[in-house]
């Protein structure tokens, strides 16, 4: 269920950070469907980053990144568990700059941080959207291998 999950995301990051136009919109829908939105679009991004987090736990006995940049002991990072091994798109930018350390700092922005508390570890995610309203914030807390 993981993997069809990842993919299913892997496949909306792909074409969100690729259909991208200068409006308020992206072009990701079918005929006769309403276009997606750029909120729409860091929604998106955020649960990507959230099966991007996962996948690297699952490659690091259960241990999540306490940041983007953490590697593993092959010298992947979270980036690389992305899709084209890179950033996301950021949709009111246009710039492949998500995630970021952290909580979300900007319109559109991604953030990704670690969460600790005693006997557990997780993430927290979270992005920004047009009003600098936050869109999503998800939390995974999982008991210390």
């Amino acid at each position: 269920m993981l993997r069809i999950l990842t993919l299913t995301c892997l496949s909306l990051a792909i074409c969100a950070s690729g259909c991208q136009d200068s409006d308020n919109e992206i072009a990701l829908s079918g005929p006769g469907e309403p276009p997606m939105t750029k909120n729409d679009s860091v929604i998106a991004n955020c649960y990507i980053v959230q099966a991007a987090a996962d996948a690297y736990a699952a490659a690091n006995n259960g241990v999540y990144p306490t940041h983007v940049s953490e590697d593993l002991p092959d010298g992947r990072i979270l980036f690389d568990f992305l899709p084209n091994r890179g950033g996301l798109v950021n949709p009111y930018t246009g710039l492949r700059s998500e995630p970021r350390n952290g909580y979300a700092t900007q319109v559109g922005s991604t953030g990704y941080g670690p969460r600790t508390s005693v006997g557990t570890h997780g993430y927290h995610i979270d992005g920004l959207g047009a009003d600098w309203e936050q869109l999503v914030y998800l939390i995974r807390e999982a008991e210390v291998p």
